[in-house]
């Protein structure tokens, strides 16, 4: 189960905060917390950096000591993101949300307005790489097993899992 913080403003669409770029993404784990750049609708994720989650007291000092490091490597064309998608290795049920496997505790709430964010979506990892499964091509899939799956069962009917 999760939980997001609705966009500010009127918007509450998040397919339709596409607009809100740039976007920074990430994945928080316990140990290190991977962060990345999406600068424009379609582009991949670039500028990929990892910090150790012990280093930092909490997603906000992380957040921040990446976005400044982008903010260096940017110079005059930096601007901040505006909105943000992260998943964390830890329940993600109401807006206060603690990292089981780590010291961190955070609000939701102020860690959007905290990064100036208009738009903030926080989902447990597991979830997230749930809901990556439709977007995988053939190639991207490997069959669990000795049998093999026919053709027809590894379209988009077939059953697909993500064990970790």
């Amino acid at each position: 189960m999760s939980a997001s913080v609705p966009p500010a403003a009127a918007a509450t669409d998040f397919d339709g905060q596409r607009a809100l770029l740039p976007w920074l993404v990430a994945d928080i784990g316990g140990t290190n917390a991977r962060f990345g750049w999406i600068e424009h609708a379609g582009a991949a994720i670039e500028h990929g950096a990892t910090v150790r989650v012990a280093e930092h007291a909490g997603p906000l000092a992380a957040a921040r000591a990446y976005l400044a490091q982008r903010a260096q490597a940017m110079g005059p064309a930096y601007r901040p993101p505006r909105g943000a998608a992260w998943a964390i290795a830890t329940p993600v049920v109401d807006d206060r949300v603690e990292l089981t496997n780590a010291g961190w505790c955070f609000s939701q709430r102020e860690l959007r307005r905290d990064l100036g964010l208009d738009c903030f979506l926080l989902l447990n990892d597991f979830e997230a790489l749930a809901l990556a499964l439709p977007q995988l091509a053939p190639a991207q899939l490997r069959p669990v097993g000795v049998a093999p799956v026919p053709q027809a069962v590894a379209g988009a009917a077939a059953a697909r899992a993500v064990i970790g």
